[in-house]
Formats: C-alpha cells, sequence, structure tokens
C-alpha cells in the first residue's frame, strides 16, 4: 500500500502546489500564454483534482460517498482527454512553439503515464465499492 500512498502525494502536489503559482503568474501578467492555453491547463488541473478523492480513499482504504459509476464516467473522460491531449491541445500547439516538437511530445507523453497510477487506483476504488 505504500507504492499508492506515495503516488498520491506526489500527483497531489503536482496538481496542487502549481496552482497559486500558476494564479499568481496568470493575474500578474508573468504568464504570456494565450488564454486558450491558461484555461485548458486550469480546467485539466482542478478535473484530474477530482479523482484525488478516489486515489486518497484507495490509498487509505477509506470509503467515501460517491458512487463507482461517477468514478467510471470520470476515468473514462480522463484517460480519454489525456490521449486525446497528445495530439490536440492548445496548451501542446503553445509548448511546441517554446520548446520545440520532439520536447512536447515526451513531456505529453510523460505527463499521461505520471497520471497513470491515479487512473489505476480509481478504477480499482470504483471496482471495490
Amino acid at each position: 500500500m505504500i507504492f499508492w500512498k506515495v503516488t498520491f502525494w506526489l500527483t497531489a502536489s503536482l496538481l496542487i502546489l502549481p496552482f497559486p503559482f500558476k494564479l499568481a503568474g496568470y493575474i500578474s501578467g508573468k504568464d504570456t500564454s494565450p488564454l486558450r492555453v491558461k484555461i485548458e491547463e486550469m480546467a485539466n488541473a482542478l478535473f484530474l483534482a477530482i479523482g484525488l478523492i478516489a486515489f486518497w480513499a484507495y490509498a487509505y482504504s477509506k470509503p467515501i460517498a460517491i458512487p463507482p459509476v461517477f468514478w467510471y464516467i470520470w476515468l473514462t473522460v480522463s484517460v480519454g482527454w489525456s490521449c486525446i491531449a497528445v495530439f490536440k491541445s492548445s496548451k501542446l500547439t503553445y509548448a511546441k512553439s517554446q520548446i520545440g516538437g520532439k520536447a512536447t511530445v515526451l513531456v505529453a507523453v510523460g505527463s499521461t503515464l505520471f497520471f497513470l497510477p491515479m487512473f489505476v487506483a480509481v478504477f480499482n476504488y470504483a471496482s471495490k465499492t
């Protein structure tokens, strides 16, 4: 179970810790990315953060009062969104212009793989309840 706790905290850190800094960058104007990129980043982070609820419940064996069907729907949308984003995304189009095509693909695939433990944990949690 330690694997799930460690990956939960790594994932939670990646989703939650940058949030205030991103907002500060948006408000101060230091983040010069287009509005559509900012919206996509925030929507993606907020939507993926919902999965932290089931991820935590699975890692710590704590039941929560959200039905499994919700988690299956969330998981389907999350995996689909993550896979589609590798090929078509305002954020990745912008990143390509900043860091190049190969680096952008590597970052996108790496990001999707990073969230794989959360997707597995959510699926396992929904299957157990």
